[in-house]
């Protein structure tokens, strides 16, 4: 529950950030396309210093005076976004233009003679708020949704009730999985196309910033197809494996056996196919004034399923083997509230010659 809630206000946070990205680049292009030229004479300039924790910036500076329709009118707007330098030097570069006195070209809202801007340039800032915020609200869509969740938390299992084998179900199946990336992936382009697509067919302002936010933009949909077109095509290859395990719990101290199988849904070579089975220790650790949590291998079992060979479309990929496992380490924790916990988990990789691999992880209990 507390993610989806999570979920809702991070779209809402998103959502707000991401239009106030968009306004600014709006009206930064209806700054450079549709304000017009009108001469100012300029009041006074500086650099401002503004101390933030360990950072300092510095930011120019103007006040100038002009006149519309015989009108006098003072702002201090440089631009629609602002200017702001990591140096005093190029903050003091910058004034050097606009010394006290000098006649300037400013430039006005032809519909609002209040809107002026010293300025008229594309700064990859409501850019990057564009891209962030929206990408934030969308995430949290798809946590609302539940497919930022690897599945159910806990075993999920059906008795076989023959020969005390049991059928673990798998977090989701391969359909969902694809569904779910490529709903990402629909997603991704979106943000990617509105953000970049105007930047580039509009803004075109070639400077590092700009060159950086669409590298950036393209890398992050590059890899997003490439993660949607893997899980489209292990659904294409074969079906969810049917991994069977005995005894279930696992016991420690004796022998486990592990039973996989899966079809093939169009010819396929199979490079190797092996489980795992995994202790994974779930830690918190204070380390002076930072608490830090994360997961590690307590320990690991590999079992090899079955030798490479080849697969026609139709037949059945299967294979079996038994192993024990290290009475030392920890059972499956009693509740996954208090540091150290321990869960377990049976891994399951088959590499095939040009496929994508199939990989699940399937949650197992062990006593």
């Amino acid at each position: 529950m507390w993610l989806r809630l999570f979920g809702i206000a991070l779209f809402l946070v998103g959502i707000m950030v991401g239009l106030a990205g968009t306004t600014n680049m709006w009206e930064q292009d209806r700054a450079a396309r549709v304000y017009q030229p009108v001469q100012a004479v300029v009041l006074q300039s500086s650099v401002e210093t503004h101390h933030s924790g360990r950072s300092t910036t510095y930011e120019p500076h103007v006040s100038y005076r002009y006149s519309v329709n015989g009108i006098d009118h003072e702002s201090e707007e440089l631009s629609v976004w602002g200017e702001s330098f990591d140096l005093h030097s190029s903050a003091q570069h910058f004034i050097d233009h606009y010394p006290a006195d000098a006649i300037v070209t400013a430039y006005r809202d032809p519909d609002d003679a209040a809107k002026v801007v010293l300025v008229q340039d594309y700064s990859s800032g409501p850019y990057w708020m564009g891209l962030g915020g929206f990408y934030a609200a969308w995430l949290g869509i798809m946590m609302t949704a539940g497919a930022t969740r690897s599945g159910p938390a806990g075993m999920r299992a059906v008795p076989m009730g023959d020969g005390g084998w049991t059928l673990l179900l798998p977090p989701k199946n391969l359909k969902k999985r694809a569904r779910e990336s490529l709903a990402w992936w629909v997603g991704t382009a979106a943000i990617v196309g509105l953000v970049a697509g105007h930047y580039v067919l509009r803004a075109q302002h070639w400077g590092v910033g700009g060159y950086f936010l669409l590298v950036v933009a393209a890398g992050w949909l590059v890899l997003q197809t490439a993660l949607t077109f893997r899980h489209w095509g292990v659904q294409r290859a074969v079906s969810d494996a049917r991994v069977m395990v005995t005894p279930v719990p696992l016991k420690r101290e004796g022998p486990v056996s592990v039973r996989v199988e899966l079809d093939a849904l169009r010819p396929l070579r199979i490079e190797s196919a092996s489980t795992k089975i995994v202790c994974v220790e779930h830690y918190q650790e204070k380390r002076g004034n930072k608490t830090s949590s994360g997961t590690r291998t307590k320990g690991e079992r590999p079992l090899d399923i079955c030798s490479p060979k080849a697969i026609a479309a139709g037949e059945m990929v299967e294979g079996e083997a038994t192993a024990h496992v290290d009475p030392d380490w920890p059972p499956t924790s009693a509740d996954e509230v208090h540091y150290p916990y321990y869960t377990w988990e049976l891994r399951v990789r088959l590499k095939f010659t040009g496929a994508a691999d199939y990989q699940e992880t399937f949650i197992i209990t062990a006593e």
